[in-house]
Formats: C-alpha cells, structure tokens, sequence
C-alpha cells in the first residue's frame, strides 16, 4: 500500500510489513484502515506516527477450532473486500464480504462484530458479489455496491437508544432489525438492505466503488465497464 501527496509525489509505503491481497481502503478516525483480504483482517494505521506498524488490527475469521467455542465466535469473513470508517460513538468499521455476500460492522473499542446484513442471492436484503461501501451520515445509513445485481443498496444504521452518542434519536426504531452478533445494545444495528438504484431505472452496470459528496449530498460510483456516475439519492 503506497502513500501518494495530492501532487502526485510519493511518500513511501503504509507498512513495513507487506499485506497479502490488500483490497479496501479507508480514512477516518484518524486512522487509515486497509482490508488484507488473504489474512481475513483489517489493519489500522496512523500516519501520524512516525512508525509504519499496525496501531490495532481486527481479525476478521476465527481461528477457534473447539465447536463450542466457534458456535459462539463472531463471524468469520469468507473474503472481505472493500472497507469503510464510521466516526460515530466509539467508532465502527464496516466491511463487504465479495464470496459470501454480506455486509458486517465491526466495533473499533472491542474488536468485535456488531451487526451484519444481507445474505447470496438476488432478491430484498440480498447481494452478489458485494463491492465498495460508504457512509452517508447525513442520511445514517450505508451504501453498498452490489455488483452482480447491477444495483446500490442501502442498510440503515442506528446506535442503541442507550448509546449517548446514538443516532437513534427520531428514527423510528420499529425500522430496524437488530441482527446482533456481541453485546448488539450497547453498538450499532443494521437494518435490512433496500435497493435504492438498479440497472432498469438508473442504468447502473457492475457497480464497484462508492464515494460521497457531503457538501452535495450526493455519490459517485465507478462501473467495471469504465463509466463514473454521479447520483442524488432520494430516501
């Protein structure tokens, strides 16, 4: 992973340590997060510091090989793809799992999964071969490119109501359904994905990264086929 000025110069490498398959990036936190998508886990560093090394890793698959243990270990990602920072509360990382389609959130202070959506196949609150992310805070939710179905879907995202930081505050709560993994009441929950542009009414083709406009309040998605789109999402 290399470090490049907004001229264009580089700055050297993020790590001293190579990754195996490095995939998504993402900046947030003050932290960079980059998926090492052959290790199943997400490496956090600070450019800030002097030193190149991890400042906190999250391991993405479980290494448990007792079955009682693995019953109750927070799931495993088959190959995680792209990433994305949530600056809220104590901070999250949400990931995309291209091979087993879905979508999880992991907690920055424990390490943890949190949440998860989705699931194979074409149909409402499912994907195929999932692709970039973002999160849209203005709308609290996040935006996934999911590839194969030509489409961007939505997964609304809201903190506990105990949370003092939560988002949860005039959201109808009865939207969301909480897909907890750990301790889900004191994190965030993810509800069920809704298709928000598809193929037939937005022309999208093989969506693959996602970016934001906040000033406009609108995304940028790039196709396979070579095309940059810019769309103003309604709700």
């Amino acid at each position: 992973v290399r470090i490049f000025s907004l001229e264009g110069q580089t700055k050297g490498t993020l790590s001293a340590e190579p990754f195996k398959h490095p995939r998504g990036v993402a900046s947030g936190l003050g932290l960079i997060a980059v998926v090492d998508s052959r290790r199943r886990r997400i490496g956090l560093y600070d450019l800030r510091s002097s030193s190149s090394s991890e400042v906190m890793n999250i391991p993405l698959a479980t290494t448990h090989t007792d079955a009682d243990v693995l019953s109750s270990a927070r799931p495993s990602l088959t190959e995680p793809y792209y990433v994305e920072l949530i600056e809220q509360g104590s901070g999250f990382v949400a990931v995309t799992d291209w091979a087993a389609p879905s979508l999880k959130l992991y907690s920055l202070s424990t390490g943890g999964c949190v949440s998860m959506a989705g699931g194979y196949g074409t149909g409402l609150d499912q994907m195929l071969q999932p692709y970039g992310l973002v999160h849209i805070p203005w709308e609290r939710r996040l935006l996934i490119a999911d590839h194969v179905n030509h489409r961007i879907q939505a997964a609304p995202i809201q903190l506990a109501p105990s949370d003092p930081c939560g988002l949860g505050n005039g959201v109808n709560s009865e939207y969301f359904v909480s897909r907890a993994v750990d301790d889900a009441s004191s994190y965030r929950a993810l509800g069920s994905l809704q298709p928000v542009a598809d193929k037939v009414t937005n022309s999208i083709w093989h969506p693959m990264a996602i970016a934001a406009d906040e000033r406009r309040k609108r995304i940028v998605v790039s196709e396979a086929l070579g095309s940059i789109k810019v769309f103003r999402i309604a709700r």
